[in-house]
């Protein structure tokens, strides 16, 4: 009776026989013994079916079992960086590290490739780009392609503006020189191939001051706090597809001046952003923001250029803004900006770990805290020290500060 409760679960077989022997297997006699063989056997055969049904799941990195992974992996040339002897259970392969290597081999021979290599080994992004398409070439009349041969347009000033660059499309003569000579590379051949990365990381700094450059005149600022000129660089948006070419917007690149002017809605709001005060304006708000219409793109070398009315001049190249004299802002000028550094370093806006002391206790300093805030922060800590032997300032504002430091003879940390 027991066996036969074991087998319950799995009559399919049973079921499948005539009603003769289904009845007989019921008598008191037979005690349900051919109906719990067939449980047994049809226990086996639920297992080989459900291993048939997987097998098709197999045949793919993203839905195959777990030991089916360094099987894949085998078959298209991955070498696990763990022995397989060390890993649980004698094998190991990283199911995402296998798939990135299945796409890489479908992709293999485009330029695609050659850009996510890059960005994959060493953490740069990349545009790679065929140099054949730039040369200069004689068409047929009756197959003419759009694109493709003439002559260098000089006058367009965006073209001529990403000349030996990585978005050059200058039409060009064919170069027979190798791109790796030791004397004077030669680029523009039917097979060359370029690839162009961008070792600076892109840092955001949001709803920052910017700086007044009231020696050089009014209404004059720069987008960097401390008054130098800072080039702006392009926040990246996305690829739409993994088989697209990094375009100019897709990549950390400085900002130009051509390519604002060209689409400003595409950067502003994105890349940078600009905020007039009024008198009583205490931050950026929807109200004081200006809108990109009002963006005009010019060189403010020597502070040269005179705004329009209703306008406000950005020059990306030096990090420069300036508004019209007849409407010089009244209150602070805030911005949002974008720049480029080779890594995390000193402050910003990207997650670091503080290494105070244990026994240290945290004092956040702010713009709300009035005037001289870190100065308040420090007498807090004064009357405090018997118990808090360290202190730590926060500041939590991207603000700037002029007044004297009252250092005190005890070991600080900031």
């Amino acid at each position: 009776m027991t066996m036969v409760d074991s087998t319950r679960h799995s009559d399919r077989l049973f079921k499948l026989l005539p009603a003769i022997h289904r009845i007989r297997d019921e008598d008191e006699e037979a005690g349900g013994a051919l109906r719990a063989l067939l449980g047994v056997i049809g226990r086996e055969v639920e297992l080989v079916e459900r291993d048939i049904l997987q097998l098709y799941d197999n045949w793919f990195i993203e839905t195959c079992e777990e030991w089916v992974v360094p099987y894949l992996g085998d078959l298209v040339g991955y070498e696990s960086p763990v022995p397989v002897g060390a890993a649980k259970g004698g094998y190991f392969a990283p199911r995402r590290e296998v798939a990135n290597t299945i796409a890489l081999r479908r992709r293999r021979g485009t330029l695609a490739v050659l850009e996510l290599l890059a960005n994959d080994g060493a953490g740069w992004p990349a545009r790679a780009g065929e140099l054949y398409r730039a040369l200069v070439v004689a068409q047929h009349v009756n197959f003419a392609r759009s694109g493709r041969g003439g002559s260098a347009l000089v006058r367009d000033a965006d073209l001529m503006d990403l000349v030996n660059g990585p978005f050059d499309r200058t039409p060009r003569s064919v170069d027979v020189r190798r791109p790796g000579s030791s004397r004077t590379r030669g680029m523009v051949n039917i097979p060359s191939v370029s690839l162009w990365v961008w070792r600076l990381s892109v840092f955001s700094i949001t709803a920052s001051l910017a700086r007044a450059r009231e020696e050089d005149g009014d209404g004059l600022y720069t987008f960097s706090i401390l008054g130098n000129e800072a080039p702006l660089f392009i926040n990246p948006a996305p690829e739409s597809s993994p088989t697209q070419i990094a375009a100019e917007p897709n990549l950390p690149a400085p900002l130009r001046r051509r390519a604002l002017e060209t689409d400003v809605v595409r950067y502003y709001g994105r890349t940078f952003q600009i905020w007039k005060g009024r008198e009583n304006d205490t931050g950026p708000s929807e109200e004081n923001a200006v809108p990109a219409s009002a963006i005009r793109v010019a060189d403010l070398s020597g502070w040269y250029y005179e705004p329009d009315e209703g306008t406000v001049v950005v020059d990306p190249v030096l990090g420069r803004i300036a508004f019209p004299l007849e409407e010089v802002p009244e209150g602070d000028v805030w911005v949002t900006y974008h720049y480029g550094f080779s890594t995390q370093m000193g402050g910003g806006e990207y997650r670091r770990s503080t290494r105070e002391p244990l026994d240290a206790r945290v004092y956040p300093v702010s713009e709300h805290d009035g005037d001289e805030p870190i100065n308040k922060a420090l007498a807090s800590w004064r009357a405090e020290r018997e118990h808090y032997p360290h202190a730590v300032l926060e500041i939590d504002d991207n603000r700037f500060s002029t007044s004297r430091i009252a250092v005190l003879p005890a070991r600080i940390h900031s």
